[in-house]
């Protein structure tokens, strides 16, 4: 192909692009010596866009007037920089503009043929929104291409028409897995999810809240100055901490061993290869989960192969857990971090006319088309517009497996097919599920200077993730502090992120009262997925990961195992106790097991789409019905005395992920992906009423005591007080935080308890004024449940343990 061509692979931390011209080999453009151009952009005082390396420095002493993920905030529409509103396109735009100005320095002069990537599951208003960037930078009409079939196409030698490949894209501030299948004149997209707050800055993360269990209890006003930096001086004391983290995170996949540098206590800590893969193990097993959901959904196929992209993917362990997965050595390139931007060059363009292709998850923004062009490969399957992904469960790991390292291929000329065939992938989704194997917690290392490192603490939270990796940005610009939230610490936890988008004001908050904690049991392998509790409290069960369910009394550490499926590698999703301690229902893949609790006989099954993370299960008040919520939509009531299936509330294809009773049995409430809330009167089965309640996924929901009021929770980070009779609107309230998991009523009528994500805490509001009265500072919240009397809240966490919590004081 003639002329110069230039493939940009638009990241949410660094942005990738790389040049061809004529017959000659792609390559990366440079950008201050490095392959890798920052995405972040800083507004000067005079109103420049800085970009790239030079944001970054310029952010330590203009904080206020820095984004550090354009990409993060392209839904936003504007974002205030230093006191001055700009423009979601604009902000792509000035980083488009420097990719601009480089190929256009290196090619001598400007390039036309411009291929950009992005997630396949975009939309046409995200999609718009990048091509209208691309052309206010001067690239003009662009061809938009989704990364896995970029990815795709620079591993596409051998493959047949109509096998499958998977590609696990694991970047710095995101993950995607995706299974993409070879047509005749492409690849097409069957299946993909994306995990927005899962990248290799978690990784970091992990590292740099592992040295603060360490360092803040040597000396915790200088670990606060790292943490939480305010002087220039600090902060660049703190960049440098994280700078050093991620290098040596970097040798780690490399060598056995490397030293950190804290800065302030002037001393290199040893960290090993061991002791990283156990701290990055919990992200891993998100992305692993994700990659296994993708496959499932994507169906059999008669051979895939797994294609590893994005640098992060260079941490060994990745590689090692997808095998145990999938059962096959994925692929990776020596350069990972190139294969989206060199593969969107291998894709044959399509006329300017071809229409936007309907994409999964439907977009929900209306927005006027430029003028784009799409490759036929570009397209993914059609789901109703309500319908979107639920974010998968992180699972346990595995009996070990052999590893398999990573088939290393050399980078190929991306103008010329590579020579060999990927290895084909037996089909993932008709096996047993596999977990994983714990990783065993390293002995303990010294570092140099009088004090000891400890052996490592259990895993960390799931994503310890996103709080801290938004931390990570901003530390490395030298803005950590400007987005903390009330109520984030709790010894070893990181800081809260407050959402998607950047908080910036550094202003001291009102210090909040804090629930308390009365005890705790820490007896599961892996995170605690369900719980739930008799009225009065004596009793609870639990699920976990590790393929456990747990029967335990009040104040008692130990328990029953009443369901163990470890041997068997499965997982347990989500639980209910019935509300007389008789019976025990629990989801697994397979479908929901109903058993009864003093003989741990099974009694019932329930199987067909209502398995995996979307199952929810709920014994009526007077334990005579079970109800499960589909995936597929509707919810099913089982009768505990017959055994038997009584009634099917809705068939609507509505998946529903939160499901209730009121008080007295008589409704049944029903959070749905759709964002809408159904509403059933129990004996009839006839539908009471329905309410769009939220613009994401509806996630949660939850009756007054008296049933005239409902709350719910959802994926846009808000929850909703309805009048149940009208169906009108009472209070919506802002959680601060992307998502609100759940929700409950307290049995008096007087609070409403919320769960939240990224920064996974729970919250307790007043139900009449709404303002906020008390907080947790244990931020590793899974689910949740309340005694009758309203006095006590028992939680399931990330970090394995069953906590109960005083409420009563707070209202």
């Amino acid at each position: 192909m003639a002329g110069t061509r230039l493939g940009i692979d638009f990241g949410t931390f660094n942005t990738v692009a790389v040049l061809a011209t004529g017959g000659e080999q792609a390559r990366p453009l440079l950008f201050d010596g490095s392959e890798l151009l920052p995405s972040a952009v800083c507004r000067t005082a005079d109103g420049e866009l800085l970009v790239g390396r030079d944001a970054l420095h310029a952010a330590r002493a203009l904080p206020e007037a820095f984004e550090p993920n354009p990409k993060r905030v392209i839904d936003e529409g504007t974002v205030l920089l230093g006191g001055a509103e700009v423009s979601s396109v604009v902000l792509v735009a000035a980083v488009f503009r420097r990719v601009a100005v480089e190929a256009s320095r290196v090619a001598g002069e400007a390039v036309e043929d411009v291929t950009v990537t992005c997630p396949a599951g975009w939309g046409t208003a995200r999609r718009g929104l990048l091509a209208e960037a691309a052309a206010a930078a001067g690239l003009g009409t662009v061809t938009l291409v989704a990364e896995p079939v970029a990815a795709a196409h620079a591993f596409a030698a051998g493959l047949a028409v109509g096998s499958q490949v998977v590609v696990y894209d694991f970047g710095a501030g995101t993950f995607d897995a995706s299974v993409v299948r070879r047509t005749a004149d492409g690849f097409e997209v069957l299946a993909e999810r994306g995990l927005e707050d899962t990248g290799g800055l978690d990784v970091d993360a992990a590292v740099v809240a592992y040295l603060g269990t360490v360092f803040a209890s040597r000396d915790p006003e200088r670990w606060a100055r790292l943490a939480q930096p305010v002087t220039g001086e600090d902060r660049r004391l703190a960049r440098m901490l994280w700078d050093d983290v991620r290098t040596g995170k970097e040798m780690l996949s490399r060598t056995a061993s490397t030293l950190i540098h804290v800065p302030l206590f002037a001393t290199d800590v040893p960290l090993g290869r061991d002791q990283l893969e156990q701290l990055a193990r919990p992200i891993l097993d998100r992305t692993v989960t994700a990659t296994r959901a993708v496959v499932r959904a994507a169906g059999k196929a008669p051979e895939r192969a797994v294609f590893l992209v994005g640098g992060s993917s260079r941490i060994p362990l990745a590689a090692t857990l997808l095998h145990q997965a999938l059962g096959v050595a994925p692929v990776v390139r020596e350069r990972p971090e190139l294969v989206v931007a060199e593969g969107s060059l291998r894709v044959a363009p399509a006329p300017a006319s071809m229409a936007l292709p309907v994409v999964y998850p439907a977009p929900r923004l209306p927005v006027a088309e430029p003028s784009v062009q799409l490759v036929p490969s570009d397209v993914t399957l059609g789901s109703p517009a309500s319908a979107t992904p639920p974010e998968p469960v992180p699972e346990p790991a595995p009996a070990a497996v052999p590893a398999a390292a990573p088939v290393a291929v050399p980078d190929a000329d991306p103008a010329a097919e590579p020579d060999a065939a990927p290895a084909a992938v037996p089909d993932a989704a008709s096996a047993e599920e596999p977990g994983v194997a714990a990783v065993p917690a390293p002995a303990g290392t010294a570092v140099r200077s009088p004090a000891v490192v400890p052996a490592l603490p259990g895993p960390p939270p799931n994503r310890p993730g996103r709080r801290v990796a938004i931390a990570v940005v901003v530390l490395a610009a030298v803005v950590a502090a400007a987005i903390y939230l009330p109520g984030a610490g709790n010894g070893g936890n990181t800081p809260n992120d407050g959402g998607s988008s950047p908080t910036r004001s550094a202003s001291p908050t009102p210090r909040i009262p804090e629930f308390r904690q009365l005890e705790i049991t820490d007896a599961n392998a892996s995170y605690v997925t369900g719980v739930s509790v008799t009225p009065d409290g004596s009793l609870y069960a639990t699920s976990s990961l590790d393929g456990t369910v747990r029967l335990r009394q009040q104040g008692k550490t130990d328990g029953v195992v009443l369901h163990d499926t470890r041997n068997a590698l499965q997982t347990i999703d989500t639980v209910a106790l019935s509300p007389n301690g008789q019976v025990v229902a629990f989801a697994a893949e397979a479908g929901v097991t109903v058993k009864e609790v003093g003989s741990k006989a099974q009694i019932g099954r329930i199987g067909g789409g209502y398995a995996g993370s979307g199952a929810t299960v709920k014994f009526s008040p007077d334990s005579t019905l079970l109800a499960v919520g589909r995936e597929n939509g509707g919810v099913v009531l089982w009768d505990v005395a017959t055994r038997k299936e009584r009634l099917t509330l809705g068939t609507n294809g509505d998946g529903m992920r939160g499901i209730t009773f009121d008080k007295s049995g008589t409704l049944l409430a029903a959070a749905a992906d759709s964002g809408k809330v159904w509403i059933w009167n129990v004996a009839n089965g006839a539908l009471n009423r329905t309410v769009q309640a939220h613009t994401d996924g509806a996630r949660g929901v939850s009756f007054s005591p008296d049933a005239t009021k409902l709350v719910s929770g959802g994926s846009d980070g808000m929850f909703r007080v309805w009048d149940v009779v009208a169906g009108t609107e009472l209070k919506a309230v802002a959680s601060g935080q992307k998502k609100v998991k759940e929700v409950l009523f307290g049995p008096n009528g007087a609070g409403i308890v919320t769960t939240t994500d990224p920064d996974n805490a729970m919250r307790l509001w007043d139900a009449t004024t709404y303002q906020l009265l008390a907080t947790s500072t244990f931020t590793s919240v899974y689910c949740l449940t309340v005694t009758a009397d309203g006095t006590r809240l028992i939680t399931g966490g990330l970090d394995s343990s069953t906590r109960v919590w005083d409420m009563a004081g707070l209202l």
